[in-house]
Protein backbone atom coordinates (compact mmCIF):
# COMPACT_ATOMS: atom_id res chain seq x y z
CA UNK A 1 0.00 0.00 0.00
CA UNK A 2 1.61 3.20 -1.20
CA UNK A 3 1.72 5.92 1.80
CA UNK A 4 -0.44 9.05 1.51
CA UNK A 5 2.73 11.52 1.08
CA UNK A 6 4.16 9.33 -1.72
CA UNK A 7 0.83 9.53 -3.24
CA UNK A 8 0.75 13.58 -3.09
CA UNK A 9 3.86 13.48 -4.57
CA UNK A 10 3.05 11.88 -7.20
CA UNK A 11 -0.32 13.81 -7.89
CA UNK A 12 1.88 17.28 -7.66
CA UNK A 13 4.98 15.86 -10.78
CA UNK A 14 1.37 14.40 -13.37
CA UNK A 15 -0.36 17.78 -12.82
CA UNK A 16 2.73 19.56 -13.27
CA UNK A 17 3.55 17.79 -16.22
CA UNK A 18 0.24 18.50 -17.49
CA UNK A 19 0.36 22.06 -17.13
CA UNK A 20 4.15 21.97 -19.03
CA UNK A 21 2.81 19.95 -21.84
CA UNK A 22 -0.19 22.03 -21.91
CA UNK A 23 2.13 25.51 -22.24
CA UNK A 24 4.28 23.83 -24.76
CA UNK A 25 1.32 23.58 -27.30
CA UNK A 26 -0.16 26.95 -26.95
CA UNK A 27 2.73 28.85 -26.54
CA UNK A 28 3.89 30.15 -30.15
CA UNK A 29 6.73 28.80 -32.34
CA UNK A 30 9.81 31.17 -31.21
CA UNK A 31 11.34 31.64 -34.26
CA UNK A 32 15.46 31.95 -34.29
CA UNK A 33 15.91 35.47 -35.78
CA UNK A 34 17.17 35.44 -38.99
CA UNK A 35 20.50 37.44 -39.97
CA UNK A 36 19.78 40.35 -42.25
CA UNK A 37 22.68 40.29 -45.04
CA UNK A 38 24.36 43.95 -44.95
CA UNK A 39 23.23 45.61 -48.42
CA UNK A 40 26.23 45.54 -50.64
CA UNK A 41 26.98 49.20 -51.74
CA UNK A 42 26.72 49.73 -55.29
CA UNK A 43 29.90 52.00 -57.16
CA UNK A 44 28.53 54.70 -57.60
CA UNK A 45 28.71 55.88 -60.95
CA UNK A 46 30.62 59.40 -61.61
CA UNK A 47 27.83 61.93 -62.44
CA UNK A 48 27.37 62.78 -65.87
CA UNK A 49 28.67 66.05 -67.37
CA UNK A 50 26.16 67.99 -68.75
CA UNK A 51 27.75 70.30 -71.39
CA UNK A 52 26.77 74.30 -70.93
CA UNK A 53 23.88 74.95 -73.07
CA UNK A 54 25.18 78.04 -75.09
CA UNK A 55 24.17 81.28 -74.27
CA UNK A 56 23.62 83.33 -77.00
CA UNK A 57 25.82 86.42 -76.90
CA UNK A 58 24.91 90.31 -78.51
CA UNK A 59 27.31 92.66 -78.97
CA UNK A 60 27.40 94.93 -75.82
CA UNK A 61 26.81 98.51 -76.93
CA UNK A 62 29.92 100.97 -75.37
CA UNK A 63 28.88 102.82 -72.70
CA UNK A 64 27.41 106.52 -73.57
CA UNK A 65 29.27 108.67 -72.07
CA UNK A 66 27.38 112.39 -72.11
CA UNK A 67 29.49 114.47 -73.77
CA UNK A 68 32.37 116.76 -71.95
CA UNK A 69 32.08 120.85 -71.83
CA UNK A 70 35.10 121.94 -73.77
CA UNK A 71 37.81 123.32 -70.83
CA UNK A 72 38.50 126.91 -71.63
CA UNK A 73 41.76 127.59 -70.22
CA UNK A 74 42.20 130.09 -67.82
CA UNK A 75 43.11 133.52 -68.29
CA UNK A 76 46.59 134.46 -67.78
CA UNK A 77 47.62 137.32 -65.20
CA UNK A 78 48.86 140.04 -67.24
CA UNK A 79 52.77 140.51 -66.13
CA UNK A 80 53.68 143.94 -66.61
CA UNK A 81 57.03 143.98 -68.73
CA UNK A 82 60.10 143.88 -67.15
CA UNK A 83 62.25 146.73 -66.68
CA UNK A 84 65.44 145.47 -68.61
CA UNK A 85 68.05 147.67 -66.80
CA UNK A 86 70.06 149.69 -69.43
CA UNK A 87 73.35 146.95 -70.37
CA UNK A 88 77.04 147.59 -68.40
CA UNK A 89 79.20 149.31 -70.30
CA UNK A 90 81.06 147.07 -72.32
CA UNK A 91 84.53 148.35 -70.57
CA UNK A 92 83.92 147.31 -67.60
CA UNK A 93 83.97 150.02 -65.36
CA UNK A 94 80.44 149.48 -64.00
CA UNK A 95 81.65 150.20 -60.17
CA UNK A 96 82.36 153.53 -61.10
CA UNK A 97 79.02 154.91 -62.16
CA UNK A 98 78.00 157.70 -60.23
CA UNK A 99 79.14 160.67 -58.36
CA UNK A 100 82.31 160.56 -56.44
CA UNK A 101 84.54 162.83 -54.30
CA UNK A 102 88.01 162.99 -53.88
CA UNK A 103 88.38 164.09 -50.36
CA UNK A 104 90.62 166.58 -48.69
CA UNK A 105 92.26 164.29 -46.91
CA UNK A 106 92.67 161.90 -49.86
CA UNK A 107 94.60 164.85 -51.88
CA UNK A 108 96.50 165.87 -48.87
CA UNK A 109 97.84 162.17 -48.73
CA UNK A 110 98.09 162.14 -52.62
CA UNK A 111 100.04 165.65 -52.98
CA UNK A 112 102.79 164.46 -50.17
CA UNK A 113 103.50 161.76 -52.21
CA UNK A 114 103.85 164.54 -55.19
CA UNK A 115 105.82 166.59 -53.31
CA UNK A 116 108.37 164.27 -52.94
CA UNK A 117 108.87 163.01 -56.35
CA UNK A 118 108.86 166.61 -57.56
CA UNK A 119 111.86 167.89 -55.27
CA UNK A 120 109.09 170.09 -53.26
CA UNK A 121 109.22 170.57 -49.66
CA UNK A 122 105.75 170.40 -49.03
CA UNK A 123 102.57 170.80 -50.89
CA UNK A 124 99.76 171.22 -48.58
CA UNK A 125 95.60 170.92 -49.99
CA UNK A 126 92.84 172.56 -49.49
CA UNK A 127 89.77 170.94 -50.97
CA UNK A 128 88.37 168.51 -53.51
CA UNK A 129 87.94 167.11 -56.65
CA UNK A 130 84.65 165.64 -57.97
CA UNK A 131 83.81 162.43 -60.37
CA UNK A 132 80.51 161.60 -62.21
CA UNK A 133 80.98 158.15 -64.46
CA UNK A 134 78.44 157.18 -66.43
CA UNK A 135 78.68 154.11 -68.58
CA UNK A 136 80.18 155.61 -71.36
CA UNK A 137 80.81 159.27 -70.47
CA UNK A 138 82.62 161.20 -67.37
CA UNK A 139 83.15 164.59 -65.84
CA UNK A 140 85.90 165.78 -63.68
CA UNK A 141 85.80 169.15 -62.00
CA UNK A 142 88.62 170.86 -59.88
CA UNK A 143 88.29 172.62 -56.78
CA UNK A 144 90.89 172.80 -54.68
CA UNK A 145 93.93 175.50 -54.04
CA UNK A 146 97.84 174.49 -53.54
CA UNK A 147 100.72 176.34 -50.99
CA UNK A 148 103.56 174.87 -51.68
CA UNK A 149 107.27 175.43 -51.12
CA UNK A 150 110.67 174.83 -52.62
CA UNK A 151 113.81 175.90 -51.86
CA UNK A 152 112.74 178.50 -48.94
CA UNK A 153 110.09 179.91 -51.54
CA UNK A 154 106.30 179.79 -51.23
CA UNK A 155 104.24 178.85 -54.04
CA UNK A 156 100.16 179.51 -54.47
CA UNK A 157 98.33 177.16 -56.65
CA UNK A 158 94.38 177.03 -57.69
CA UNK A 159 92.52 174.84 -59.63
CA UNK A 160 89.11 175.32 -60.88
CA UNK A 161 86.27 174.30 -63.55
CA UNK A 162 85.76 170.74 -65.33
CA UNK A 163 86.65 168.48 -68.28
CA UNK A 164 84.25 166.33 -70.14
CA UNK A 165 83.94 163.67 -72.44
CA UNK A 166 83.68 159.94 -72.82
CA UNK A 167 85.77 156.80 -72.16
CA UNK A 168 86.91 153.07 -72.76
CA UNK A 169 88.39 150.64 -70.80
CA UNK A 170 90.63 147.98 -71.04
CA UNK A 171 92.17 146.04 -68.67
CA UNK A 172 91.09 147.86 -65.60
CA UNK A 173 92.47 151.43 -67.44
CA UNK A 174 90.49 154.27 -68.75
CA UNK A 175 91.26 155.77 -71.42
CA UNK A 176 89.16 159.29 -71.94
CA UNK A 177 88.84 161.37 -74.83
CA UNK A 178 88.24 164.88 -73.78
CA UNK A 179 85.14 166.60 -75.92
CA UNK A 180 84.84 169.98 -73.26
CA UNK A 181 87.52 171.63 -70.81
CA UNK A 182 87.11 174.45 -69.10
CA UNK A 183 89.49 174.38 -66.09
CA UNK A 184 91.16 176.95 -64.99
CA UNK A 185 93.80 178.04 -62.29
CA UNK A 186 96.51 180.35 -61.23
CA UNK A 187 100.07 180.56 -59.83
CA UNK A 188 101.64 182.87 -57.70
CA UNK A 189 104.59 183.62 -55.94
CA UNK A 190 104.65 186.00 -52.95
CA UNK A 191 100.65 187.34 -54.66
CA UNK A 192 102.78 187.79 -57.97
CA UNK A 193 101.77 185.65 -60.94
CA UNK A 194 104.24 183.80 -61.97
CA UNK A 195 104.02 183.23 -66.12
CA UNK A 196 107.28 180.77 -66.27
CA UNK A 197 106.66 178.16 -64.69
CA UNK A 198 109.25 175.72 -66.58
CA UNK A 199 109.36 171.99 -65.72
CA UNK A 200 109.79 172.60 -61.79
CA UNK A 201 105.65 172.80 -62.17
CA UNK A 202 105.04 169.47 -64.37
CA UNK A 203 103.31 167.44 -63.19
CA UNK A 204 101.83 169.43 -60.17
CA UNK A 205 98.26 169.43 -61.48
CA UNK A 206 96.59 166.73 -63.21
CA UNK A 207 96.36 168.24 -66.51
CA UNK A 208 95.48 165.46 -68.86
CA UNK A 209 94.53 162.31 -65.80
CA UNK A 210 92.02 160.78 -68.42
CA UNK A 211 94.53 159.60 -70.90
CA UNK A 212 95.38 156.65 -68.72
CA UNK A 213 93.71 156.69 -65.61
CA UNK A 214 93.61 153.05 -63.63
CA UNK A 215 91.03 151.85 -61.34
CA UNK A 216 89.97 149.15 -59.56
CA UNK A 217 86.34 148.50 -57.73
CA UNK A 218 87.70 147.28 -54.49
CA UNK A 219 86.64 150.80 -52.96
CA UNK A 220 86.53 151.79 -55.54
CA UNK A 221 90.11 153.78 -56.25
CA UNK A 222 91.35 155.20 -58.80
CA UNK A 223 95.28 155.28 -59.29
CA UNK A 224 96.36 158.45 -60.20
CA UNK A 225 100.23 159.94 -61.74
CA UNK A 226 101.94 161.73 -59.17
CA UNK A 227 104.68 163.63 -59.84
CA UNK A 228 106.91 164.17 -63.26
CA UNK A 229 107.68 160.62 -63.22
CA UNK A 230 106.40 158.48 -65.73
CA UNK A 231 106.17 155.51 -62.91
CA UNK A 232 105.18 157.63 -60.19
CA UNK A 233 101.61 156.61 -58.99
CA UNK A 234 99.50 157.20 -55.84
CA UNK A 235 96.07 155.35 -55.36
CA UNK A 236 93.47 157.41 -53.89
CA UNK A 237 89.77 156.14 -52.64
CA UNK A 238 86.72 157.69 -53.99
CA UNK A 239 83.48 158.58 -51.51
CA UNK A 240 79.94 158.92 -52.88
CA UNK A 241 78.99 162.23 -53.76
Amino acid sequence: MKSPFITAVVGLLVVAGACADSTSADAPATTAPTETAEPTPDTEAPPETIAPTPTATHPTAPPTTPPTKPTVPAPTPTTPPETTPSPAPSNGARCLIGSWVISDAELDAYFDVVAVNAAFESIDNDGVIRLTFTETGFEWTNQYSLAMRVDGTGYESTSSGSFAGSYTEAGGVIAGSVERDDRGGSLTHDGQPVGDVGDLFVGINLARPMDSLAFSCDGPVLVLDAGPSAGARHTVRLTPA
